[in-house]
């Protein structure tokens, strides 16, 4: 489920076809492996004070877009943002300036659409940063690793719906 969602939401976004590990990645902000995602929910702040920044600053993504309350309440804390509007940005996030994007989980009631009356307006935009002619500056780094060169992949931070056996 979490994938279909994650690449249809792509889609909307490029507005073509979409193809992950090249057009969009996906991190989760706990990384251990849990049967039934037991735990998760405890290890949310010590996994993310661990791993998040380190995953985010190897990428160079211009948008990020988190799925779910409790990704939005780690990432709002953990980079000093406000929890709405629902598109933000620039905005600096692991030492890059980006637009971050905070969507419903899959199969939650809350806003996970970007043709939705509320995330419509924005889209040309976001189109245009993944296209890259509004690119936000990137500041210089010592490190050159990077998801893409052209750090057009969208990074998706979720956690796994407790519904989903994993």
């Amino acid at each position: 489920m979490l994938w279909a969602e994650v690449r249809s939401r792509a889609y909307e976004l490029y507005d073509r076809n979409v193809m992950p590990g090249l057009d969009y990645a996906l991190t989760e902000v706990v990384h251990c492996k849990s049967k039934g995602n037991k735990g998760v929910e405890s290890a949310l702040d010590e996994c993310a004070d661990l791993y998040l920044t380190r995953v985010l600053s190897c990428s160079g993504s211009r948008i990020l877009v988190i799925l779910g309350e409790m990704p939005k309440q780690i990432v709002t804390k953990k980079y000093n943002l406000p929890a709405h509007p629902p598109v933000q940005g620039p905005v600096d996030v692991a030492g890059r300036e980006r637009f971050v994007v905070f969507l419903g989980a899959p199969n939650s009631n809350r806003l996970r659409k970007f043709t939705s009356d509320e995330l419509a307006p924005f889209l040309p935009r976001l189109r245009a940063i993944l296209r890259g002619a509004t690119a936000p500056r990137q500041p210089n780094r010592k490190s050159s690793a990077s998801v893409t060169t052209e750090g057009e992949v969208l990074v998706w931070i979720a956690t796994l719906n407790p519904s989903i056996p994993t």
